[in-house]
């Protein structure tokens, strides 16, 4: 879904978009939040205390759905703190309230800043209580960086692994 740009309430961003979002794993019946952080340009500069529409298409399916209306943080002082990712400048936490918390199945997530209708996109995966997984990070944890594998590609050759990944991933695997 689009939003009609409403305007910016505070600082006009004339950089290109840097939003993003974060893909997240949930047991179901646990906790649900979807994070987003507004940036534009190449430093990174961030939309401080705008409004956030939220959407999710459940079950990847055709009916987008509006969760909310959020607003992004102002300041690096907030307490709010969900694996790693803090709610400062730019950013926003949402906790999904019970009745809205996904249901098992892979959902997708848009985020759009209301000021000039730019978005981000995730995923939520719920997965059944008892479900066993690992989540990896390839970039850096498995091969030894993006800019290492794109030299290689120049070279038509595989990137190197790092020391004890395939080990690691075999016994997670067990």
């Amino acid at each position: 879904p689009s939003v009609q740009p409403e305007g910016f309430r505070h600082e006009k961003y004339n950089d290109p978009p840097k939003h993003r979002a974060r893909d997240m794993f949930y047991r179901e019946g646990e906790p649900q939040y979807l994070l987003g952080k507004f940036a534009y340009g190449t430093l990174d500069d961030r939309m401080k205390d705008e409004d956030v529409d939220i959407f999710v298409l459940e079950g990847c399916g055709t009916n987008w759905k509006k969760l909310a209306r959020v607003r992004t943080s102002k300041n690096d002082h907030s307490s709010m703190n969900v694996d790693g990712f803090e709610d400062d400048e730019g950013r926003l936490i949402y906790p999904l309230p019970p009745a809205q918390r996904l249901p098992v199945g892979r959902h997708r997530v848009r985020m759009v800043a209301v000021a000039d209708g730019t978005a981000t996109e995730s995923f939520i995966e719920v997965v059944p209580k008892g479900t066993k997984l690992a989540v990896i990070d390839i970039d850096g944890t498995i091969n030894l960086g993006m800019a290492l594998e794109e030299t290689f590609k120049v070279f038509d050759a595989a990137s190197p692994v790092r020391e004890g990944a395939p080990e690691v991933l075999q016994a997670l695997a067990a």
